[in-house]
């Protein structure tokens, strides 16, 4: 009748000792180790004695993917219904290849002095709106033989820690092919010319003569049509160190006795008011590039 009498009593403290051990929340060490990814993957494979079934199943999954990845590859590299080649043969073809020499460094910074400067190339018809620059026009000389041509140059501006260099100016203008003189006994027809291009150094003002540098001449056949090509570089060259100066070139025809031709019946000038005229105008090809400012060497013009 004791132990009786003291059962509910060792119930209670069985209860109490179980309530201690149980976690604060709620879910026990075995509850909590079942939850746990590979107590899953351990179920999945030991339920109901299927453990032959899912490991095929795997495989088969694992087989697909590699044929996905393989019809993947060949398709990229159009390799469909041809043999791949296997990896013993890469890597006997691999060995023949001669050996590969790496750079010591690829991430210098390139020198600010290694910028690549190209040369480029200009060209300019002569103004046909002149005759307004009175002053300028009475500079020149009042010979009805010669042909002046006026430029209005734009020189490019230069980036900064370079400068730009005239390296040549070539002045083509356009023979337009005389009729050849009659043959004399003894004596073959000849038609040469020189042709001459001088600079006029003109002011902006005033009307005393301007001074006549000549830059470039040349002996050619002037019965036949065709382009001839003369040396204004020197010219061009001041242009640039004085851009504000008026820019004009004189051209001369001479036999070959010097005496003076016509240019205008030699050689094609400018006519704006006709059009196509500009296809054999006169044109001046000037050739510059930037270089630094430092390899740049001073222009001495003593023309």
């Amino acid at each position: 009748m004791q132990i009786i009498r003291h059962i509910p009593v060792l119930l209670s403290l069985l209860t109490l000792c179980l309530t201690d051990l149980t976690p604060r929340d709620g879910m026990s060490d075995l509850q909590r180790s079942l939850n746990t990814p590979e107590a899953h993957r351990v179920h999945r494979a030991s339920d109901s004695g299927n453990v032959a079934s899912r490991v095929l199943l795997a495989n088969r999954q694992k087989q697909m993917r590699k044929i996905d990845i393989r019809n993947h590859i060949e398709d990229s590299f159009n390799w469909k219904d041809k043999s791949m080649p296997r990896g013993d043969q890469v890597k006997d073809k691999v060995s023949q290849l001669p050996g590969l020499i790496f750079p010591i460094s690829t991430t210098v910074a390139p020198s600010p002095m290694s910028i690549d400067y190209t040369e480029r190339v200009q060209s300019f018809f002569p103004e046909c709106n002149y005759k307004h620059k009175t002053r300028i026009i009475l500079q020149a000389p009042e010979d009805p033989n010669i042909d002046i041509h006026f430029f209005k140059i734009k020189f490019p501006s230069a980036r900064a820690g370079s400068q730009l260099s005239i390296n040549a100016a070539k002045l083509r203008i356009y023979k337009i092919g005389a009729a050849r003189p009659t043959p004399r006994p003894n004596c073959p027809p000849e038609n040469k010319i020189r042709i001459t291009v001088s600079w006029l150094k003109l002011r902006n003002s005033g009307i005393r003569p301007a001074e006549q540098v000549m830059l470039d001449s040349v002996m050619v056949d002037g019965s036949i049509a065709g382009w001839t090509t003369l040396d204004v570089t020197g010219a061009v060259r001041s242009w640039y160190q004085h851009q504000h100066m008026p820019m004009a070139l004189m051209i001369e025809v001479e036999d070959i006795s010097k005496r003076d031709l016509n240019a205008k019946q030699f050689l094609q000038t400018i006519k704006c008011t006709i059009v196509g005229a500009t296809l054999s105008a006169p044109l001046l090809h000037l050739t510059w590039e930037e270089v630094p400012q430092f390899q740049v060497s001073t222009w001495t013009c003593n023309l």
